[in-house]
């Protein structure tokens, strides 16, 4: 295959051939060849908060989000080999030992979220890309943007009654942080921090 390096045949001479004697009747099943490829393709899966596909440095990766690979690796159209991933705590992923070959990547998009990116910009969750021999594109970005918010506030409770009414005053410059497990697996894909403003008030918003 273009891009491939053996890594096995059958006689052991890692020379793309094998040489045996068939003797009367013999039915031989052990001809087998591995190769491996020298290219990679990857990136990031990012919360994109404010929606304009730009990854911005306060804008965190989408931890545990499913990124299938698909090789056609004869330019037919057909899949000939499919594997899966999940990104890292801080969205990244990346698929290596990849031969030359037509490569579609499809995202399982998260729930409750819109796509503002991706890398071929058809925005349908899926990026297809070309790879050449010994190729390490690190172009295949994913940007998704929430629906939902939390907020509240942090104040005094005066009276005790465990309920901040008013004029029960507000603490502000107060830090909070918002973590999310968006997979439910009990780990945290992702953080966000803000302070509280003049009457203790605070928004986590586009989750």
């Amino acid at each position: 295959p273009p891009g491939g390096t053996p890594t096995s045949d059958a006689d052991g001479g890692l020379d793309e051939s094998s040489t045996l004697k068939l003797t009367a009747d013999e039915q031989n099943t052990d001809q087998d060849f591995g190769y491996t490829g020298a290219g990679s393709i990857g990136d990031r899966v990012w919360l994109d908060l404010n929606g304009d596909g730009i990854q911005n440095p306060d804008e965190p990766g989408m931890g545990g989000v499913t990124v299938t690979l698909n090789l056609d690796i004869n330019g037919d159209g057909t899949s000939d080999y499919t594997t899966h991933t999940l990104t890292a705590s801080d969205g990244s992923y990346r698929f290596d030992h990849l031969p030359v070959g037509d490569y579609t990547l499809n995202v399982t998009q998260p729930t409750g979220t819109s796509q503002t990116f991706d890398g071929d910009g058809t925005l349908d969750n899926d990026s297809q890309h070309t790879l050449g021999a010994d190729e390490d594109n690190n172009d295949q970005d994913f940007g998704y943007q929430g629906h939902g918010s939390i907020s509240g506030r942090v104040a005094e409770d005066a009276d005790g009654n465990k309920t901040i009414t008013d004029p029960e005053p507000g603490f502000k410059e107060v830090p909070i942080q918002l973590e999310a497990d968006i997979n439910g697996d009990g780990i945290v894909d992702f953080t966000l921090n803000t302070i509280t403003g003049p009457q203790g008030e605070y928004t986590f918003g586009n989750l």
